[in-house]
């Protein structure tokens, strides 16, 4: 093949012999780089054994054998090796899945709203917002009787925030303040409220309402008005109401 094509190239005139030429480019080319890859053993030292890896995750023996397990319905059994590979593979998000499944085919909404919060993180951790698309309608679905962890409702609230989900940022983290009034997670949620309607919103006395209530929620430090103080002068926020409790 590669010597038709320079007989060619070479009996054609250079305007015409241009894709001979290139044809054989191309193959020694290619020709180099396998031999490269063969003498410095290139597959064998870095592709294949990160292929391994993946596969490895996926293939875990303990989830294999703990989904054969569910699919009979022996959960306690099943759940058991499912929190040993997370014990080994803190992140492995078919085990977390496969919890969840169980969870909720036993009806135990308190286990299933944790499973449902640990695959949260894991995707907003990893910044995986194909997938999060995608794993969020679980939360829409959420039974009104449940609710998630302050913080896990916090970085769900940040990660959809990032990619412009603005008006789903702000009922969520409207769910923390409303839900989880006490807990200092609040506190930055009203800080995060407040930016929200300033930056975004244009619902300046909102913001600014929400801005002191971040400032004199009981969780409050010298460190965190320190921060806000500078949010002050940013937004331009009056400070008629520092000193007293809204």
């Amino acid at each position: 093949m590669v010597v038709e094509q320079v007989f060619y190239a070479s009996m054609t005139d250079e305007a015409s012999g241009v894709a001979f030429w290139a044809h054989i480019g191309g193959f020694l080319y290619g020709l180099f780089f396998a031999v490269v890859m063969k003498v410095y053993q290139v597959e064998e030292k870095y592709i294949s054994p990160r292929i391994e890896k993946t596969v490895s995750m996926t293939q875990n023996p303990l989830f294999l054998q703990a989904q054969e397990l569910s699919e009979k319905r022996s959960y306690p059994e099943a759940l058991t090796l499912l929190k040993k590979v997370i014990q080994e593979e803190p992140n492995h998000l078919g085990a977390h899945q496969e919890i969840m499944h169980i969870y909720e085919f036993t009806n135990d909404m308190n286990s299933y709203a944790a499973s449902v919060a640990s695959i949260l993180e894991i995707l907003t951790r990893k910044k995986d917002w194909e997938f999060f698309q995608e794993f969020y309608k679980r939360v829409q679905e959420f039974p009104k009787d449940q609710r998630l962890p302050a913080k896990t409702l916090l970085g769900l609230s940040a990660f959809l925030e990032e990619h412009k989900e603005y008006a789903t940022a702000l009922n969520h983290y409207e769910d923390i303040v409303q839900n989880y009034p006490e807990d200092p997670t609040a506190m930055k949620a009203y800080l995060k409220l407040s930016r929200l309607y300033l930056d975004k919103l244009n619902e300046r006395g909102k913001g600014i309402e929400a801005f002191w209530k971040s400032y004199h929620h009981k969780h409050s430090t010298d460190e965190w008005r320190d921060i806000l103080e500078k949010e002050t002068k940013k937004y331009e926020i009056p400070l008629d109401r520092k000193a007293s409790n809204p």
